[in-house]
């Protein structure tokens, strides 16, 4: 009954969300908004946003696009903003708080130091040219179209219209 499709999801790199992430616009075309929720998303590939991003334009997805984020949203867990292309169909927004900010380098690795206990996540790729203009810097993130806390995002999601009856928003 809810005029909302909402889809959590931790990170960007399991073979679940690439399985299942892109084919989201299938379910979608018949509700007013889809609740893209990537709080706490420590990234992986952006790939399946691509591709869903380039369906919902396809075949018109005409309705509102909230994308969840909070400041422990990382790399590609806040690369939303391709979803904001003005061009596209539908409206998207982001909701939360500043994103994490680490979208200059990609392709990251662990490395481990397994005798000292030590362990670094080092990127491989520099992306800084590609970056949008709105993107605030490393440790800064994206600053969100609509400020929420964890606490109050049901309360702001219902007030913005989001119908989240059926919906087990987390």
């Amino acid at each position: 009954t809810s005029n909302a499709y909402y889809v959590r999801f931790t990170n960007c790199s399991n073979n679940e969300y690439h399985e299942n992430f892109e084919n989201i616009y299938l379910k979608v075309m018949e509700k007013e908004f889809i609740i893209l929720d990537a709080r706490s998303n420590n990234g992986g590939s952006n790939f399946p946003q691509t591709k869903l991003r380039n369906s919902l334009a396809k075949k018109h997805y005409k309705g509102t696009i909230y994308v969840l984020q909070d400041n422990w949203s990382f790399s590609s867990g806040e690369v939303w903003e391709e979803f904001g292309d003005r061009t596209l169909p539908y409206t998207c927004k982001l909701v939360g708080t500043h994103s994490g900010g680490m979208q200059n380098y990609g392709n990251c690795r662990t490395i481990r130091d397994s005798k000292n206990h030590v362990s670094v996540y080092c990127g491989r790729s520099n992306f800084r040219k590609f970056l949008p203009s709105n993107y605030l810097g490393e440790g800064k993130g994206y600053e969100p179209d609509i400020w929420a806390t964890t606490e109050t995002m049901k309360a702001t999601l219902e007030g913005l219209g989001v119908d989240l009856t059926g919906i087990d928003f987390q």
